[in-house]
C-alpha cells in the first residue's frame, strides 16, 4: 500500500470515530435521563398532573449551564381516550418549557416555566434550580367536566434538553455539544373518570 492510501484510510476511520463514539456516549446518555414521579390527580375540578425528570444534569451539562449557556427542557404531554384495538382518541396536547440561565456576575441562576407564565425564579442555589428546571408540579391540564365517565384514560408525557445557547465565543469550541442532547421514553399512566 501506498502512504497516500494508509493515510486515506488512517483518515476515514479517525473521522468514523469522532462521529460514532460521542454519539454512542450521547445515546448511553440519555437512556439514563427518564421521567419518575408521575402521578395525575384529580382535584374537585380539574384533572392535575405532577411528575420529575432524572438524571438529567450530568457533569457536562451542568458545566454548560455554569459557563452561561440558555438551557430548555421541553416537554410533551398527550391525554388520549383510550378505545381498546382501535387507535386512541387524543384529547389534548400540551408543551411545556423550562429554562434555566445562569448569571456569573450576580451569581444566581434564573429559571422560567411556561406553565407558570415564564414569570422568573431566582436562586443562588444550582441545586434549587435544578429542582425547578426538572419538576413540573400540580400542573392543571384541563377541567373535570371535560372528561367522560367511566371512560378510560391515559397521560403520556415525554421530555427532552430543547436547545443550549452558548455564548457566540464558544460555539465553536464545543462543535459536539448538540450530542450531549437527550430525550426520554414516553412514561404513561392511565386512569378511569
Amino acid at each position: 500500500m501506498k502512504t497516500g492510501q494508509v493515510f486515506k484510510i488512517f483518515a476515514v476511520l479517525l473521522c468514523a470515530i469522532l462521529i460514532l463514539q460521542p454519539a454512542a456516549s450521547a445515546s448511553l446518555f440519555a437512556k439514563d435521563v427518564r421521567i419518575v414521579n408521575m402521578a395525575a390527580i384529580k382535584n374537585p375540578d380539574d384533572l392535575m398532573l405532577s411528575f420529575k425528570v432524572e438524571g438529567a444534569f450530568r457533569e457536562n451539562l451542568e458545566q454548560a449551564v455554569l459557563s452561561g449557556a440558555l438551557t430548555t427542557f421541553s416537554f410533551c404531554i398527550i391525554i388520549s381516550e383510550s378505545r381498546g384495538v382501535l387507535a386512541n382518541k387524543k384529547v389534548l396536547q400540551i408543551n411545556l418549557t423550562n429554562t434555566i440561565k445562569y448569571n456569573n456576575l450576580k451569581n444566581d441562576f434564573t429559571v422560567n416555566r411556561s406553565w407558570e407564565d415564564n414569570k422568573p425564579q431566582v436562586t443562588e442555589s444550582f441545586e434549587q434550580a435544578k429542582q425547578w428546571m426538572s419538576e413540573i408540579t400540580n400542573l392543571k391540564l384541563m377541567p373535570l367536566s371535560h372528561l367522560q365517565k367511566d371512560v378510560d384514560y391515559q397521560i403520556k408525557v415525554k421530555a427532552e434538553l430543547d436547545n443550549v445557547t452558548l455564548p457566540l465565543v464558544f460555539n465553536y469550541i464545543f462543535f459536539f455539544f448538540s450530542l450531549w442532547d437527550f430525550e426520554t421514553n414516553w412514561q404513561t399512566i392511565r386512569f378511569v373518570y
